[in-house]
């Protein structure tokens, strides 16, 4: 079973798909592994400044072993996060937005993505997931929040795990941040983010503008387990 839960910056897909994950293992009975695509663009850029070949924009392709640790299961968001953190630093940000938009490696990395979900039950998260990279997905979640309350969420965010950053971004940054890149991911070329006015018909839509990161899971538990036996299930569940 593949699951995607596709949604803009900061509407708390990442943590949402690694939680479920882990409690579908446990209703199921086997693993479900969880997959962040994100982390596969911040691992290709990793790879590309540690090969030296970021200066010219070089195209690479990579063993999959290198991206193999970025597909994982019974991992808590914490132990994931201290994991993943190498890859968070500025300069990969930085390069990974410059990349993100090249078809060709785009192509790639999808590519990969599929490689490493072949054959497993697997969470996928991202911006593409269900609409691109995994269009016969068991079930195809979209996730949404308003502009103020993803700001309001990611300040927290920081607060919490790094809060020296709020001494350079004030409420108002982290806002016009999240608006500037809803933006860029709506508005790119390739593979752009879906807009919720014009969802293809087997997504399931969910506002979390009221749901804690408990609800939402419950939520999305209880329409998998009530219809993943239901071969059309998809198309009767938009708009939840």
């Amino acid at each position: 079973m593949v699951i995607t839960i596709d949604g803009p910056v900061a509407s708390g897909k990442t943590t949402i798909g690694l939680l479920l994950s882990i409690e579908l293992s446990k209703i199921f009975h086997k693993s479900f592994y969880f997959l962040d695509t994100g982390l596969i663009y911040r691992k290709y850029a990793y790879l590309l400044i540690n090969n030296k070949l970021n200066k010219n924009k070089k195209f690479k392709k990579f063993d999959i072993k290198y991206f193999e640790e970025l597909i994982i299961n019974n991992t808590k968001p914490k132990e994931f996060e201290k994991k993943m953190n190498y890859l968070f630093t500025e300069e990969i940000a930085i390069y990974t937005s410059k990349i993100a938009t090249e078809k060709k490696i785009r192509d790639y990395l999808t590519s990969i993505q599929i490689k490493l979900v072949n054959n497993k039950d697997t969470v996928v998260v991202g911006r593409d997931s269900g609409s691109i990279v995994f269009k016969n997905a068991d079930f195809k979640f979209f996730l949404y929040a308003s502009n103020y309350i993803r700001a309001l969420r990611r300040y927290y965010q920081y607060k919490e795990s790094n809060p020296s950053i709020l001494k350079k971004l004030s409420f108002s940054d982290i806002l016009n941040k999240i608006i500037e890149r809803d933006s860029q991911d709506k508005n790119r070329k390739y593979a752009p983010l879906p807009d919720i006015t014009n969802l293809p018909p087997d997504f399931i839509l969910i506002n979390t503008d009221n749901l804690t990161i408990p609800q939402t899971i419950e939520k999305i538990i209880s329409i998998i387990t009530s219809n993943f036996t239901k071969q059309d299930s998809k198309t009767n569940l938009n708009n939840y």
